[in-house]
């Protein structure tokens, strides 16, 4: 069958749908990718480890073109797979930019090669169209013998395809300026460069949560649906500045109900409030219904490859005023029992940009970065809006970058 993405189904809930698979159960998954983001890697997460856990082998030929792959999804990779190689070649005329995907057993083969990379786009989101074919058809196995010898020549290709062995490799590749972290990548984009709109908006899709934690809660203000699952709209990153943070322990970042613009324009966004001088507050962007003042919700923050759970967002107490009604407590730990607010050390969160791209309704990843005048610039110039929490300039801004 030829798969036309996002019209007939994704490619990415295939995947998932054979790593889980119990009939044929496969023990083979190799992933061929010319670029791979968190989007994608994230999403595929937890049934790769199931996978994993099961007796299940992952293999991974990633490329690094174009800045097309970046740092976290090689350190994300790296975690998930038996084997991870990178492939690349120097000269200028030349991209890796094959994208296939194979599972096998003992008894069943399949295979999918079109044009879906290892991205959210790719596998959910972006138009896409993929061959795919299983051991069950007539003719299969003359294609499955064609594409292992595409696994027998990446073998051969030993100044092109590096085996990743530790995560200093990673390290290599990104001071030899070859991948740039995520944040990097969305800071070189420019809002201001604005081209004629000629095309209508996208077509509906879906995309698929990352597993939702175990943790009793109470009066919880959900998002979209009940089911967690991830909004069809792509929100764009939100990004806050911290300042000194709020708090005794200086673990709360504040959020607002209601935002005033410095620059640019929220319509078309989830912020937009039609008939208003007036935009919805970046509690929006978590799921918080702007007009609403109480109740609670608890997420969890991916930063550098560690999930940091029980994040809580919490109405502000009323002597606050009633634009600054909610706020994040950042104090959610990782694995090893270390707080957010200490992953680099005491107070490094203090006067930096932090930025949530939303994987699912309550898991959400995030980069946070020093807050300098250049630094300040690039956001700025990145976003399609900023502005500032309830009515006074005085009060901390955010933004949106699409």
């Amino acid at each position: 069958m030829i798969l036309n993405q996002p019209y007939n189904g994704s490619l990415g809930d295939k995947i998932i749908d054979n790593l889980n698979s119990l009939n044929p159960k496969y023990d083979n998954f190799t992933i061929i990718s010319a670029f791979a983001k968190t989007s994608g890697v994230y999403r595929l997460k937890k049934h790769i480890d199931s996978f994993r856990k099961s007796g299940g082998t992952v293999t991974a030929y990633v490329g690094i073109d174009a800045l097309g792959t970046s740092y976290e999804a090689l350190v994300s990779l790296f975690n998930l797979c038996n084997s991870l190689y990178v492939c690349h070649s120097n000269g200028l005329s030349q991209t890796y930019h094959p994208k296939i995907y194979s599972f096998s057993c003992s008894t069943h083969r399949w295979l999918a090669i079109g044009s879906n990379n290892l991205t959210g786009g790719g596998l959910w989101s972006n138009f896409e169209s993929s061959y795919i074919g299983d051991s069950s058809q007539k003719g299969f196995n003359a294609s499955w013998r064609d594409y292992q010898n595409i696994l027998f020549c990446y073998s051969k290709l030993t100044q092109n395809v590096i085996k990743i062995s530790s995560l200093t490799d990673i390290d290599k590749l990104e001071k030899a300026g070859l991948i740039k972290h995520e944040y990097a990548l969305i800071l070189s984009r420019n809002s201001k460069t604005k081209t004629q709109n000629l095309f209508g908006n996208s077509l509906p899709f879906n995309l698929p949560p990352l597993p939702k934690k175990n943790t009793p809660n109470t009066n919880t203000t959900t998002s979209t649906s009940s089911k967690n699952i991830a909004s069809t709209t792509n929100k764009g990153i939100l990004w806050c500045k911290t300042g000194p943070l709020t708090g005794g322990s200086r673990n709360q970042l504040d959020l607002s109900t209601l935002g005033t613009v410095i620059f640019g324009n929220a319509f078309g966004t989830i912020f937009y409030l039609s008939g208003s001088t007036k935009i919805k507050g970046n509690c929006e962007f978590f799921g918080i219904n702007y007009k609403k003042a109480s109740g609670n919700k608890i997420i969890t923050l991916c930063f550098n490859n560690e999930d940091y759970s029980d994040i809580r967002i919490v109405p502000r107490p009323k002597s606050h005023g009633k634009h600054h009604t909610w706020q994040i407590r950042l104090a959610g730990k990782n694995s090893a029992n270390t707080p957010f607010t200490r992953a680099q050390g005491a107070n490094w969160l203090s006067n930096k940009f932090i930025f949530f791209k939303e994987i699912s309704t309550d898991y959400y990843e995030v980069w946070v970065v020093d807050e300098t005048p250049q630094t300040t610039k690039k956001v700025h110039n990145a976003s399609i809006f900023y502005a500032y929490n309830g009515n006074s300039p005085k009060n901390r801004e955010f933004g949106l970058i699409m």
